[in-house]
């Protein structure tokens, strides 16, 4: 029941905002599939609910219903936890937002970007001459030089090698974007 009074909660400040065309995110398989005509209900406490999502459902120019797999389901975890913190009017205005998916944490991003912006340079050259004691680099504000000495607390130099050291004590061996796609193909090809 609680599936069906998120969707029918959605679907009523939609309405109440006049969206005419919407798209449905649901990890129910049971509503998406009774929706989509894929299915029946067939427990008696459920046919209200049913019969009131239909009528909802015909409200609109356009409505699509897509299932997401409970391992696929955090952004509408987020979004249905964002819509309940949300007191939404019929007088309100509401601007559309494009929101593009992100197939990888934030933080994989930022390393290969700048692994790709410094001029031939390593990602970690800075962290390494900090810590062998060569200082900061000369063009670093004084912001980028307490950033430098932050991160550098997590990183060691053995031999002539970066290492990171982990939450759990192991050392990470920092190597460049070359190094770290020859490693990938090594790995998943069994070596």
């Amino acid at each position: 029941m609680a599936e069906y009074e998120a969707c029918i909660a959605g679907l009523e400040a939609a309405l109440a905002l006049r969206v005419q065309d919407i798209d449905v995110f649901g990890d129910s398989i049971l509503i998406i599939c009774q929706v989509n005509g894929k299915g029946r209900t067939r427990e008696a406490k459920l046919f209200p609910y049913n019969t009131y999502l239909e009528s909802l459902v015909k409200k609109f120019r356009s409505i699509t219903f897509t299932h997401l797999s409970r391992t696929r389901n955090h952004f509408a975890d987020a979004l249905a936890t964002l819509a309940s913190m949300l007191d939404i009017s019929a007088t309100m205005e509401v601007q559309p937002r494009a929101v593009r998916l992100q197939w990888a944490p934030a933080h994989v991003n930022i390393i290969e970007i700048s692994a790709k912006c410094q001029d031939g340079k390593l990602w970690y050259i800075d962290i390494k001459n900090f810590i062998s004691s060569k200082g900061h680099p000369p063009e670093a504000s004084s912001k980028e030089r307490k950033i430098l000495h932050r991160l550098a607390t997590n990183f060691i130099i053995c031999g002539e090698k970066l290492y990171r050291q982990s939450f759990d004590g192991i050392q990470l061996l920092c190597v460049d974007e070359d190094k770290a796609a020859e490693l990938i193909e090594q790995i998943h090809e069994g070596v």
